[in-house]
């Protein structure tokens, strides 16, 4: 395993209170629309970007669309970029925009 990698594969701490930023790792800020809120989307977010191996965020917006920032390896990327476009068993989505942006330092992947 890499270095920057602890045995569990996650992210080593780099001593500052916050976790290292590998130089290969992406990070996606996304917005889906459709049938997604009141169907388990966040929290089925929260599962399978802890499968994965992806930090971020993902919360409800006032306009019924549910807002992902992601981060992790292109491949566990990949794999949450496929997971939003189908969502829970509930959910319908209709469309996802997604745009790439700059990595950030964090632990964990939560609702806000």
């Amino acid at each position: 395993m890499e270095e920057w990698l602890r045995s569990d594969g996650r992210h080593r701490d780099s001593g500052d209170g916050g976790e290292t930023i590998h130089p290969r790792h992406i990070r996606i800020h996304a917005r889906v629309f459709g049938r997604v809120q009141g169907v388990g989307f966040r929290y089925s977010a929260v599962r399978v970007a802890k499968r994965v191996q992806v930090t971020g965020w993902v919360r409800n917006e006032r306009d019924g669309s549910v807002t992902v920032e992601a981060q992790g390896s292109d491949q566990a990327i990949g794999a949450m970029k496929r997971w939003l476009g189908e969502g829970p068993s509930w959910a319908h989505v209709d469309n996802i925009e997604i745009e790439r942006i700059r990595p950030r330092k964090e632990r964990d992947f939560v609702v806000r």
